[in-house]
């Protein structure tokens, strides 16, 4: 499973001791120290900082802070890591293999929503809007088809 995240190093190495603790018949609950050791093992090179902190979509100065101990991992992070924390619990649990963190993951999911919705509109930005002229529309009753491909 661990060869899935090819692109992530640190959500490979959280697979990986969650297939260790499997193994061995185990939860993996890693707390706030562990996972900074795995950010840390995983993002030695500042190269793999740059890149797995605009992946998760953080700040430079907020993902220091987290590898230093003077923050904890917030929504952003955790997102990229697979991990949500579980306050009952007091450690980080992956939503995939864990209810609690599954229902806190989703709740905080649709406040983000709520939120969005409740401001103003915006359009998407994933959707390109498209400015030329409107196409003609081919597939139309008495419509001519554009005809054959010419060879060039």
């Amino acid at each position: 499973m661990s060869q899935l995240y090819p692109s992530n190093p640190v959500r490979r190495l959280v697979v990986k001791e969650w297939e260790r603790a499997a193994a061995r018949g185990e939860d993996y609950e890693p707390g706030v120290d562990e996972l900074r050791a795995i950010l840390r093992k995983a993002l030695r090179s500042q190269v793999a900082r740059v890149r797995w902190m605009h992946q998760a979509g953080c700040t430079s100065t907020h993902l220091e802070a987290v590898l230093d101990g003077r923050e904890d991992p917030d929504d952003r992070i955790q997102d990229c890591m697979g991990v949500i924390w579980v306050p009952g619990r007091g450690v980080y649990a992956d939503p995939l293999f864990d209810r609690d963190a599954r229902v806190i993951q989703q709740e905080r999911w649709a406040e983000e929503i709520r939120a969005k919705l409740s401001g103003p509109l915006q359009p998407c930005p994933r959707i390109e809007r498209y400015t030329d002229a409107p196409l003609p529309d081919m597939f139309a009753i008495g419509a001519g088809s554009p005809g054959p491909r010419k060879k060039g």
